[in-house]
């Protein structure tokens, strides 16, 4: 999956650099680098599945395609990471001459630690419980019978405790 995204990014930048402002490479790298990823998930879920890996589903094509949002807007922020840019929000990732190769390898992760924690942080504020690809598998109860709010306890088989909507085990 990683490979899809990462070789569809150079040819993304590539196309859109000379003829679109610094936020729609972003987006459209963001887009199209996590539409790759995705495919790429999901083929390795059918190559893979005769070594253990779950099978494609329904239910698990709902996480992947958060999971490749995700990873997409991580991608997509390592545009940031090129001075040509320059100025943007995100300055500060741009790696230049000056950098030294430990900082120009900082920054780079940087820049994809940053657009993927952004979004991520978005889905998890959005998104209801149960609905994110990395929320504690089990199922929701609500403090009330027919109560179907989200802010309930999550059931994971051993002692739980809720903050914010989100469980944690104890």
């Amino acid at each position: 999956a990683a490979v899809c995204s990462g070789t569809a990014w150079q040819y993304v930048v590539n196309i859109l650099s000379g003829t679109q402002p610094f936020w729609l490479v972003v987006l459209w790298t963001s887009t199209l680098c996590g539409l790759c990823f995705l495919g790429g998930l999901r083929v390795g879920r059918t190559a893979y599945k005769a070594l253990g890996m779950e099978e494609t589903t329904w239910d698990n094509f709902k996480a992947d395609r958060y999971l490749s949002m995700s990873v997409g807007a991580g991608v997509g922020l390592f545009v940031a990471t090129d001075p040509v840019w320059a100025p943007n929000a995100f300055d500060w990732l741009a790696i230049t001459t000056a950098d030294s190769s430990l900082m120009a390898v900082f920054k780079a992760g940087a820049s994809t630690f940053v657009g993927f924690s952004i979004f991520q942080v978005g889905e998890n504020l959005a998104l209801p419980l149960g609905a994110n690809w990395l929320d504690i598998p089990g199922e929701p109860t609500s403090q009330e019978e027919g109560d179907d709010s989200t802010s309930g306890r999550w059931e994971t088989g051993g002692s739980t405790t809720t903050s914010g909507g989100r469980a944690h085990e104890i």
